[in-house]
Formats: C-alpha cells, sequence, structure tokens
C-alpha cells in the first residue's frame, strides 16, 4: 500500500479537509488579480498563462481567464481533482503552482475523469514540478495528471518520477494513458518536461504516450 489516498480518490480521509473551494487562496481576475498576487507572494517569479500564451491565443479556445486559484499543497491539488471531478469547477479558471509538490505515498485520481467533466481551463505549472505522480487503477479508462481535457492549456513546468498503471480485461473498453493527460481535445501543452514509466494493459486499444496518450 502507498498510504492514506486523497479525498478525490475514496472520500475524505482523516488528514484531508480542504474540500470547501475558500480553502484555496483565489482572485477575482475583473480586480488588479496579478498585482495582489505579486504583491502576496513578494520574492516569487510569477508567470501569468497571457504573459506565456497572449490573449488572442487564450480567447482563440474561449479560455478567457476569470478566476485564478493559487496551489501550494499537495491537498490543494487533490483538492483541484475532487472539484472538477465533481463538476463543481468548469471552464475560465488558471491553476497557478507555487511551490513543488511532491506526492510520495499518495495515489492520486487524475482531473477531468468524464467528458461531462473534463478540464477546460488553464494548468500553469509556473516553473514548478510535481513529483512522484502515482496513479493506479483497474477502474480509470483516462490516465495522466488529467484524464481529459477540452480547450485547455498545461503549460510551463515539470513532471518527475511519475508511475502510471491502469490495466482494463474488457475488449470493448478503449484506454488512454499520458503524463499529462490521457485524452486530449483542442489542448496546448507548452513548455513541459515530463520523466515517468507507464504500465497499460488493456484488452481494447490502448494509445499511450509520454505527454499524452491521444490528442
Amino acid at each position: 500500500s502507498l498510504g492514506n489516498t486523497y479525498p478525490s480518490l475514496r472520500g475524505v480521509g482523516l488528514e484531508w479537509k480542504n474540500t470547501e473551494c475558500d480553502t484555496l487562496l483565489s482572485f477575482d481576475t475583473n480586480s488588479l488579480y496579478k498585482g495582489e498576487i505579486r504583491n502576496l507572494f513578494e520574492g516569487s517569479s510569477i508567470l501569468f498563462a497571457d504573459e506565456v500564451l497572449g490573449e488572442q491565443e487564450l480567447s482563440s479556445k474561449d479560455s478567457s481567464i476569470n478566476r485564478v486559484y493559487l496551489i501550494q499543497t499537495a491537498q490543494e491539488l487533490a483538492w483541484l481533482s475532487l472539484a472538477v471531478n465533481s463538476g463543481m469547477l468548469t471552464s475560465h479558471c488558471e491553476f497557478i503552482l507555487m511551490e513543488d509538490i511532491d506526492l510520495a505515498g499518495r495515489f492520486f485520481t487524475p482531473i477531468g475523469l468524464t467528458q461531462q467533466t473534463a478540464f477546460c481551463g488553464v494548468f500553469n505549472f509556473n516553473g514548478h514540478t510535481i513529483s512522484n505522480l502515482t496513479i493506479d487503477s483497474l477502474s480509470y479508462t483516462h490516465s495522466g495528471l488529467f484524464a481529459i481535457t477540452q480547450n485547455a492549456y498545461i503549460i510551463n513546468g515539470y513532471i518527475k518520477d511519475a508511475f502510471i498503471k491502469v490495466e482494463n480485461s474488457s475488449v470493448t473498453t478503449n484506454l488512454y494513458a499520458g503524463t499529462i493527460v490521457g485524452l486530449a481535445y483542442n489542448t496546448t501543452i507548452k513548455n513541459i518536461t515530463v520523466s515517468t514509466a507507464m504500465l497499460v494493459k488493456g484488452a481494447g486499444k490502448v494509445y499511450v504516450g509520454g505527454l499524452a496518450g491521444h490528442v
């Protein structure tokens, strides 16, 4: 066993509490959010999605940013998975990593498990690293940090020492596995580096890639 699971996998565990939106620092983009965030994290280098991609690129996928969420811990990353997979969060949000995150000793539930809850926002690593991402399941058909993305951007960072294991014996079930995303629709992945090990077994079609299983 790899230890306790995150709340996004099998219910809220005893040590995890932040399953409510207001536990993450967030900013309405109608305010001077860039200045507020940079003042709050004085001395940190923060590069926002519109500065990397440009407003025109963001608007081309209807991905204009209405709200920014800051992710500083593994616990908060697990909350993001729970919030997206439950349909609580949809599009027009940018999620920014403010620290390196180590997921060692935990299973992680991919973000955006179904077509209906596909991740549609911007995930900005902000130059940081997620290490020891571990997904080991007989039930997921789409696996990676993200399961399914649509009109999404994943930019500027690293995933290190990931392990993804997916198995399914059904001949009618296709499997999609990638370190960043299993199945990507109209998704931009930019300035991302990964190191991962994968074991994917299926009786149906299997789509596997270093960054994305299938685009």
